[in-house]
């Protein structure tokens, strides 16, 4: 894995895991369960962008 992509896949993953922490603490709210949204939509987008290209399908 290249350099450059893996310092942003660690920042798309602190961030993801950042927002999940974030909106569990608020899931009370409407804005808590966006959170968890976007935590998990950060999440599911590391996913669906590495193992293509790890199966080198891309």
């Amino acid at each position: 894995m290249e350099h450059e992509l893996f310092w942003a896949s660690l920042g798309i993953f602190s961030v993801g895991v950042l927002f999940i922490c974030a909106g569990f603490s608020r899931r009370d709210n409407a804005s808590g369960i966006g959170l968890l949204w976007v935590g998990a939509a950060c999440m599911l987008g590391l996913v669906f962008y590495h193992i293509p290209k790890m199966l080198h399908l891309v």
